[in-house]
Parts: structure tokens; sequence; C-alpha cells
């Protein structure tokens, strides 16, 4: 029992970060830029199934399905996962202002972004609370911050993250980009999660992408792990089906995700 429910939290993990996809951050961008959608896109559905194999050589999966809401100038208005959700909500420069999440909490964000001169975001802080919450939990907020950095081009080039007081980074993410302006790499580094105050070891990824714009592989530490993706694609030109193969410097592969996606237009 002991064994299954570390793999169902293991799972879990694997699940909330499978979307190591190299989205570029731009917060000039609309949502459907972001995400590299082609058309109007009303909505998008992506079931995400993460393949692990087991102590016994098995191939176990878990799987995950969100689905995307999209308004007409191209920004997301909700976004649900099963039962929860988030609604989205913004000013009239379509800037993002708060979210309200309905699930088993009644849990709601309030956001405040701090930009430069340039108009490039530099601070944003987003305070979570829980405003029908029972009384014992009714001071309960999670505050995080987060703060980037720019480069010549006006591209991130770095993000840093903040818990609840300012003085206490969490983790950052450096960016390199190709001749296409896509990133080509990225540097990650986090607290250690055995020993916080540590940092954890450096995790470099570099990024390649097909004739399409999409990934086509990814690679870690030079050459440590290497991750090959294959597509299908909708007449819109956007991928329909992701697969994700661990390949090997002897070239075999293992099937470790897939992304199906169900795309409706305006």
């Amino acid at each position: 029992m002991k064994t299954k429910k570390l793999f169902l939290a293991l799972i879990t993990c694997a699940l909330l970060v499978a979307c190591n996809s190299p989205y570029p951050i731009d917060f000039k961008k609309t949502d459907w830029e972001v995400f590299e959608l082609h058309g109007k896109v009303k909505t998008m559905k992506e079931t995400i199934t993460i393949y692990v194999t087991d102590e016994n050589d098995s191939i176990q999966k878990g799987e995950e399905s969100l689905t995307y809401s999209f308004l007409e100038n191209g920004y997301i208005s909700e976004e649900s996962l099963g039962f929860d959700s988030y609604n989205y909500g913004y000013d009239n420069k379509a800037k993002l202002i708060g979210k309200t999440y309905r699930g088993g909490l009644n849990m709601r964000s309030y956001i405040e972004e701090i930009y430069n001169d340039k108009g490039d975001l530099i601070d944003e802080k987003i305070e979570d609370y829980f405003p029908d919450a029972p009384a014992f939990m009714a001071d309960i907020k999670v505050r995080k911050t987060y703060k980037y950095q720019y480069n010549s081009d006006g591209k991130v080039a770095e993000k840093e993250f903040y818990s609840d007081s300012l003085k206490e980074l969490r983790g950052r993410v450096s960016y390199k980009y190709n001749a296409k302006g896509q990133i080509g790499e990225t540097t990650q580094q986090f607290r250690d999660k055995e020993d916080d105050s540590k940092w954890a070891a450096v995790e470099n990824w570099k990024y390649e992408y097909n004739d399409k714009g999409f990934l086509s592989r990814k690679i870690l530490n030079n050459g440590q792990e290497f991750y090959d993706y294959e597509y299908s694609y909708d007449s819109q030109g956007n991928y329909l089906t992701q697969s994700e193969y661990k390949t090997t410097p002897e070239k075999s592969k293992t099937l470790t995700k897939t992304v199906e996606r169900t795309i409706e237009y305006y």
C-alpha cells in the first residue's frame, strides 16, 4: 500500500511538471500567441498522459485533462481541471487583474503588476485568499512574487520566484533565445527539497524546433537526457497530438508523455 501511495504521488508530481515546453514569456502577446495557436480558438482541451516504469519494470500511467476557454481577443477567460476552475478578469487594456477559483474552496487571487517605462512587466505579486472559508481559515493567504529582468531585445532574460517574504528567493530561471526569437536554452535552479537552506543542482535545458515552430527535442545538461517529440496536426496547423520520447545515445526510444488536444474555433 505504501508503494502504491508513493507511486500515485510521483504520478501527480509528474503531471504538474509535464508541460516543460518552452512557451515564450511575453506579456505583450495574447494567450493564443503564447500557446502558439493558429486561428481563432474558442476552447482547447488537453489530455496529458504520463508514462512511468515502476519497480517491477511495468509501465504505469497517470492522466489529467485541462480545458482552456478563450475570449475573442485571444486571452484566456477560464481554465478548468475536472470540477475545479479559474475564471480570469482583465482591465480595459487586457491586463490580468485577478483570478477566481471555483471548486472545493472559493479561492480568489489578487494580482498586482508593476511595469517599467517600456511597458515590460517587472514585478508580479499574487495573493490567494479564501473569502468564504471557515473562521479558522479566514487569515490564510498565500503570497508569491515573480520578478523579471529583460535583455537588450526586450525578451525576458531571468525570472525569479519569491515566497511570502521578499527576502526568501525560492527559485530562478534564466533564458537564452535563438535567431528566430524562440527559447533556445533555460537554466533552472530551486531550493533543495531535503535541505531548504541549500540550492538544488542546476538544470540546463536546450531546445530544438521543427519546421512548424514546435518543440522537436530538448536536451538536459549537455546530453545527460534527451527527449524527442512527434506530432499530428489539424488543418489550421495546430497540433492535435504530441508524443514525447526519452531517447538514449543508442537511439532507443521510450514513450514518456502524450498530449491529445480537442480544439473548437469561433
